[in-house]
């Protein structure tokens, strides 16, 4: 699994695809790794921290020009993968980066 950051209102589905190449794509499973504040704060340093949150973009940094209290933070949540698919890979927010779990499309 590879980690790929995201674009602003990105989902990783795109994502995957635009760093990786079109024979990548996100897998929904490997999200589960990265939906954890160390491996966030890795991959966007989180200066406001890390936050529980709900939402089909997680797991998330925050832009820190974001219109809302959580600029700056980077969110998980603890439903997870196996709560009814908590962790997708096709969504997205306007104001958030994803953190995006990556593979060759031969293990989909």
């Amino acid at each position: 699994m590879l980690r790929v950051r995201g674009a602003v209102g990105e989902s990783c589905d795109s994502a995957c695809k635009r760093v990786l190449g079109v024979h990548y794509g996100c897998n929904t499973e490997q999200l589960e790794f990265l939906n954890d504040c160390g491996v966030l704060a890795e991959m966007f340093a989180c200066p406001e921290g890390c936050g529980l949150e709900t939402g089909p973009d997680l797991p998330v940094y925050v832009v820190e020009d974001a219109p809302l209290e959580t600029r700056g933070q980077c969110l998980v949540t603890e439903a997870g993968y196996r709560n009814r698919g908590a962790l997708d890979c096709k969504g997205s927010f306007k104001y958030t980066r994803r953190a995006c779990a990556c593979i060759p499309f031969l293990f989909f």
